[in-house]
């Protein structure tokens, strides 16, 4: 059989899923789906965090320059 890492997938459940599939293929669609699903979930959490980082860092930068401008030379 077939060697996984993932701890809760063994031999025997691997074997009783391909007997399932054989039987009923209609389930391998189903399973796809909720995989793809999840994956696409997921490429999406990770899309936000990275866009919600580059509002926090531009969100920084605007207050830096904001305080520079309120604390510069004053013309007095």
């Amino acid at each position: 059989m077939i060697k996984l890492k993932h701890p809760y997938i063994t031999n025997q459940l691997l074997r009783f899923l391909t007997m399932r599939f054989l039987t009923k293929p209609y389930l391998i669609l189903k399973l796809f789906n909720i995989f793809m699903n999840q994956a696409h979930k997921n490429r999406t959490t990770i899309s936000n965090h990275i866009l919600n980082k580059r509002n926090e860092n531009k969100t920084k930068k605007f207050q830096l320059v904001l305080i520079a401008i309120l604390l510069g030379p004053s013309d007095t």
